[in-house]
């Protein structure tokens, strides 16, 4: 998902990217919701919040339409929703996949943009319980601040609301401008660039914040000479992945993932 809303971004401010690397990524990553078969089939079953809310997601931002496999991978999601509002997940890959946090707003997102027509009330309601959770529960790390903001604004909570999340989020900068995942880690470029996004897109906070714009100085100041951003993965052997650590040619090696996602 991630890389498809980086090479969004950029196609948006105007700046030059690999646009065969980027369709070729689209093609890999979200090809599928063209398989209305396999869609019905559903025999790819991971955890639904998590990758098909994620792969809807990022398909959004490669510029796939509602279709009708869209739809079916919309409307098997959204039932998974619990009774107190809450998607749940099962993928625990800290600190982007873990939280239900994180997995209620991309849930959530996923069903508004490409359930079908005939689901409107539907989507309504659970929209509304999903916010009804996300509000009345306390985040606990950055991932979480920034699901909670992120996830109320596309349920269309109040502006008293966001402003409050937005507060909570901006309180957790840390003295060097960036943000950690944890507290006692140091800042990182994952946190740092998803709440810097959060407060933009969901507050509505300008870039010339002080805010924004010390978070951007930490991003800038702490970028490799290649363009890039270690982020220390707090992934650690013995704990299982899937698939298993296998090497990209990303620099950071066991970081390399973590390290991708902070990039973008």
């Amino acid at each position: 998902m991630l890389p498809a809303l980086a090479f969004r971004a950029a196609r948006e401010h105007g700046i030059p990217y690999d646009e065969a690397a980027a369709h070729a990524d689209a093609v890999k990553g979200f090809g599928f919701f063209a398989n209305f078969a396999r869609a019905v089939e559903y025999t790819h079953v991971i955890d639904p919040s998590m990758s098909d809310g994620s792969a809807m997601l990022g398909a959004q931002a490669a510029g796939l339409r509602p279709n009708l496999s869209a739809a079916v991978y919309a409307r098997i999601l959204a039932p998974r929703q619990e009774n107190d509002g809450h998607w749940g997940t099962i993928d625990v890959r800290p600190p982007q996949s873990y939280s239900n946090f994180t997995a209620t707003a991309v849930a959530l997102r996923a069903i508004q943009l490409y359930s079908h027509a005939s689901q409107k009330a539907d989507v309504q309601r659970r929209t509304a319980l999903a916010l009804t959770w996300l509000t009345s529960h306390e985040p606990r790390c950055t991932e979480e601040r920034v699901a909670q903001l992120r996830g109320a604004a596309w349920a269309g909570a109040d502006p008293e609301a966001i402003q409050k999340m937005a507060a909570g989020l901006k309180a957790t900068q840390r003295s060097d401008g960036g943000w950690n995942s944890l507290n006692g880690r140091m800042s990182d470029a994952y946190s740092t660039g998803e709440a810097l996004v959060a407060l933009h897109e969901a507050a509505g906070m300008p870039a010339t914040d002080p805010v924004y714009r010390r978070g951007v100085a930490w991003l800038l100041g702490n970028q490799k000479p290649d363009g890039t951003w270690h982020v220390v993965s707090r992934m650690h052997p013995p704990a299982q992945v899937s698939p298993p650590y296998f090497e990209t040619g990303h620099p950071y090696g066991h970081d390399q993932f973590i390290s991708l996602m902070g990039a973008c």
